[in-house]
């Protein structure tokens, strides 16, 4: 596998991910998956679930890996946001070794994303 910048595996345009955002009549458009942001370089897609998708990253300022997932369009609104930052604050509160830890929350795109251990 040919790497990239820091290390993080280059790819292809086949290979791209995509993030669907979404337009000004409510549709979703797909585009491709920035392959940095922030200071996270995507690595890989890791899964897909009903949500959404989760990628491999690296944490280019504190150089380790995390995960980040993006929830799907289908699942963003003013109440779906509202609900996902919730659930996070949530999550964040519980420190215990069975409890992934949350490193961050945002948005990209007008797609939320929460950024794991």
């Amino acid at each position: 596998m040919r790497e990239g910048a820091r290390g993080v595996p280059a790819r292809s345009s086949a290979d791209q991910p995509t993030l669907e955002v979404p337009t000004k009549g409510g549709a979703c458009k797909p585009r491709p998956l920035p392959t940095e942001f922030d200071d996270y370089a995507i690595v890989r897609l890791l899964g897909r679930g009903a949500t959404g998708a989760v990628y491999l990253a690296e944490d280019r300022l504190l150089a380790r890996q995390v995960a980040i997932k993006f929830v799907d369009a289908a699942d963003v609104g003013d109440e779906a946001r509202e609900r996902f930052l919730n659930e996070a604050r949530a999550v964040a509160r519980v420190q215990h070794p069975n409890v992934i830890g949350i490193y961050r929350v945002g948005e990209l795109e007008g797609r939320p994303y929460l950024v794991t251990e």
